[in-house]
């Protein structure tokens, strides 16, 4: 049988084909986000926490050392709590808003694995060119090239994270009375304190402790793994002998 030397059109598809095979083998099980980010934020979480009970103590034996002493109440120096209760609010409105920016980041690379995985030729619009914020672009791209579905009590979860978010960036943690935040008020560790001027309701805040940093945590942890199990079993698919 005579051999006959390959066209050149199909040794330069067979060089792709093989290129493109050991590409995406070697981007099965590749992490979307920096090794170990999020159990790295759990420790800073439960370190920053440690300092805000250490403070909140020193504050609270100090307030109870001075009415030991016979002080009034009314005297009581309690600037020490107010301070307290200010690096409180600041740190975990930082801790919201940089969750936000990690979802974004990790939805964003996700997009860009899936289109790899493609082939850019494949990929008729980008994320840019659909309409919503960069994380909601990024879903509807997931589900519209992937298919990807994205877990509802998780997804929740971060939604409402967005939301409080832009309430932190936009309105300092105060929204519009009239909004409704029943959303967020269900949410565990998030207090929404209301002051009232006669029947007219003038202020509203919202409050966030440590135990909503770690459900968010918790729903984030839990999309992460979804997600990147959905790429994976994509990619297999995609390896596989047509």
């Amino acid at each position: 049988m005579i051999a006959y030397p390959m066209e050149p059109k199909d040794q330069s598809r067979r060089i792709a084909s093989a290129y493109r095979k050991t590409l995406l083998e070697q981007m099965k099980g590749q992490e979307l986000l920096d090794s170990d980010e999020l159990s790295l934020f759990e420790w800073y979480v439960r370190e920053h926490g440690k300092v805000i009970d250490l403070m909140l103590a020193e504050e609270r034996a100090y307030i109870e050392k001075q009415v030991g002493a016979g002080l009034d109440f009314a005297d009581v120096n309690s600037s020490g709590m107010d301070v307290v209760e200010y690096y409180i609010k600041r740190a975990y409105y930082a801790d919201v808003i940089y969750l936000t920016s990690l979802l974004e980041l990790y939805l964003s690379r996700a997009s860009k694995k899936l289109e790899l995985v493609l082939g850019n030729y494949n990929v008729i619009f980008q994320p840019g060119d659909l309409r919503g914020s960069g994380w909601e672009r990024h879903k509807k791209f997931l589900e519209g090239y992937g298919r990807f579905t994205f877990r509802d009590a998780a997804w929740d979860t971060l939604l409402t994270l967005v939301d409080v978010r832009n309430i932190l960036v936009h309105y300092n943690g105060f929204p519009d009375p009239k909004r409704n935040l029943s959303r967020i008020e269900n949410s565990p560790g998030i207090k929404v304190t209301r002051q009232e001027f006669g029947c007219d309701l003038v202020n509203v805040e919202i409050v966030v402790d440590n135990a909503y940093i770690n459900h968010c945590l918790s729903a984030f942890r839990s999309l992460v793994e979804h997600i990147d199990g959905q790429i994976n079993e994509f990619i297999e698919r995609t390896l596989r002998p047509q």
